[in-house]
């Protein structure tokens, strides 16, 4: 069995492909990328609560097992 024989692809080809990717590749992550922009922004400019609202939740005690150890 006798196989084709081997071409360089078309330098307009590859570039076709490769502006392709390049466009599609902004549209797939921006979406993960505005999702935590937003998330990030939310968490730096909400308030934060009082010492007796933590505590009142349980997130006092949650708050010293990840706060690293002086």
């Amino acid at each position: 069995m006798e196989s084709p024989p081997c071409r360089l692809p078309a330098p307009r080809a590859v570039l076709v492909a490769m502006w392709s990717s390049a466009r599609a590749f902004p549209r797939k992550c921006s979406t993960v990328i505005v999702a935590t922009g937003v998330v990030l922004w939310l968490l730096l400019n909400l308030p934060p609560h009082a010492d007796a609202q933590l505590s009142a939740a349980g997130l006092d005690t949650l708050s010293s097992v990840w706060s690293p150890r002086a």
